[in-house]
């Protein structure tokens, strides 16, 4: 989406229009283009030495007219009309993102749609997001099976279809999902996998990697006793929860850790722990070992 957003604004800057309205979001379908050959007649391909030709008189897109090449790329309009950019046929269609994406790969009135099943079933969207039927000019989820066979299934527990779309209805959506392994996210909240109970927290990677072992407003967050029972309390002083992170919350946390008595890193400064003060170098081990007992910016030094 972001590098569609960015070559639409640069093509917005350079005065072509687009014919037809097309605020659609893309969904949640893969942003950028396939590296795919999209499927058509291999005669609406150019050929190697005639794109190379074709390139250097309309730039990055041969087969469009001049000033069409990013909305050729995006959209399939290719033609210039007085102006506007405009699909000129079908072929257009094929070649652009939204046919990989979304499965608008035919031309009608100017602009590409979707037409058959087989447009949805090969689209990102049919293999993202389960939508995968064509039904009144778009893709949709009509069956449980087309959302189980998704990647918003394994990923976040869209396994169940739902008005058109795929979302998450039943528990067991989201505990075979990778959010629930990861992040806690093992039960189904309004179509979405949350995280309801710390138990399902502190089984997930996110408690066993980052602390995020308490469940908090439908996510796993650290709590101080989360903090204090993890490692990087004991070396570096992240002993309290802030802001859903472990961090140094005082002093306290920095002197108590390994690295103050190592390093001399024994004040909390925002959320590190440093060197404040030539008494912290004095009593760590880089002093008594290295001669490192003085503080300048954070680090002991001869």
């Amino acid at each position: 989406m972001r590098r569609c957003a960015l070559l639409l604004a640069a093509w917005a800057a350079a005065g072509c229009g687009l014919a037809g309205s097309d605020d659609r979001p893309l969904g949640e379908a893969p942003a950028g283009p396939s590296d795919r050959a999209a499927a058509g007649p291999s005669s609406a391909r150019p050929s190697a030495t005639a794109g190379a030709s074709a390139a250097s008189a309309h730039g990055s897109v041969p087969w469009s007219d001049p000033g069409c090449d990013l909305g050729c790329e995006l959209f399939g309009r290719c033609g210039n009309r007085d102006g506007t950019c405009v699909a000129r046929n079908s072929d257009d269609c094929l070649r652009s993102s939204r046919c990989r994406q979304l499965g608008e790969c035919v031309a009608r009135g100017n602009e590409c749609v979707p037409e058959a099943g087989e447009h949805c079933r090969n689209a990102d969207l049919c293999r993202e997001q389960g939508r995968c039927t064509f039904e009144a000019g778009q893709c949709v989820a009509k069956s449980d099976p087309e959302c189980q066979a998704s990647v918003g299934c394994r990923e976040v527990g869209r396994c169940s279809a739902r008005g058109g779309g795929c979302t998450a209805e039943r528990a067991e959506d989201c505990r075979g999902s990778t959010a629930c392994r990861e992040r806690g996210e093992c039960a189904a909240v309004q179509g979405r996998c949350q995280a309801t109970a710390t138990e399902d927290c502190r089984k997930s990677a996110g408690c066993e990697e980052h602390q995020l072992c308490t469940a908090r407003d439908g996510g796993c967050e650290p709590s101080d006793e989360d903090c204090q029972k993890h490692e990087g309390c004991k070396i570096y002083g992240r002993c309290t929860a802030q802001d859903g992170v472990c961090l140094p919350g005082s002093d306290a946390d920095c002197r108590r850790a390994e690295i103050c008595a190592s390093h001399g890193q024994c004040s909390r400064n925002g959320s590190l722990c440093v060197a404040g003060t030539d008494a912290d170098c004095r009593s760590a081990a880089q002093c008594q070992q290295g001669g490192r007992c003085r503080a300048d910016k954070g680090w002991c030094v001869p």
